[in-house]
């Protein structure tokens, strides 16, 4: 487990730098969406890559259909992030999102990607800031799909990522008022959790 490689002081650090990460990133989701919306703190996992589909298809299971948007982030902390929203869900944001009820499979779908790519960047791109790095984003995929693991599986095999074993930062993204649920999750190699610990550290010297 990465969350045992690190220290006590580290494990504080990150859980400090991860909320204002999220802290950023909902209050942004809540200004675009005029609603209020909250981000828990992350869990950390990590597992070898066969292993996603399994961890993915036990954690959603009972999801029948859902979007999911992946988008790649590279640099010193290399990975993708992948959030997951149901139907139901992903129609109630997009209302919210662009004002209307009114609404077919085009909209929704841009809606998910747009709330994913602020997601995404906020959240990386804040705590990265805060390590004093850089980061870069693809642009997001999005596909619908009922097979959550297998397709999350596929896409982490895409050329380039060379993922062995993975480390997931996983929390949601809530609006209680609206019933709106959606998962963001963060896997990231091997070697970006070595340079997270030692970013940390760094962090850690500097108080």
């Amino acid at each position: 487990m990465p969350a045992e490689l690190l220290s006590a002081d580290e494990k504080d650090a990150l859980q400090e730098l991860m909320n204002i990460s999220f802290g950023v990133a909902s209050s942004i989701i809540s200004d675009s969406l005029n609603s209020f919306s909250t981000m828990p703190l992350p869990k950390i996992d990590a597992m070898d890559l066969p292993q996603l589909e399994a961890y993915f298809d036990e954690k959603f299971r009972g999801i029948t259909q859902c979007y999911i948007v992946t988008q790649l982030f590279r640099n010193r902390f290399d990975g993708e992030s992948v959030f997951i929203i149901d139907d139901d869900s992903a129609m109630r944001l997009s209302s919210l999102l662009l004002e209307s009820d009114e609404l077919g499979k085009e909209d929704v779908q841009a809606s998910v990607l747009e709330i994913t790519n602020i997601i995404s960047s906020a959240c990386i791109g804040k705590l990265v800031e805060l390590l004093d790095a850089q980061i870069f984003f693809n642009p997001p995929v999005i596909e619908s799909t009922c097979h959550i693991g297998e397709s999350v599986l596929r896409l982490s095999k895409r050329e380039g990522m060379e993922f062995t074993k993975v480390i997931i930062i996983e929390t949601k993204l809530e609006f209680e008022t609206e019933q709106i649920t959606g998962y963001l999750l963060f896997l990231t190699k091997e070697s970006s959790f070595v340079w997270l610990k030692e970013a940390l550290g760094r962090f850690l010297d500097d108080l």
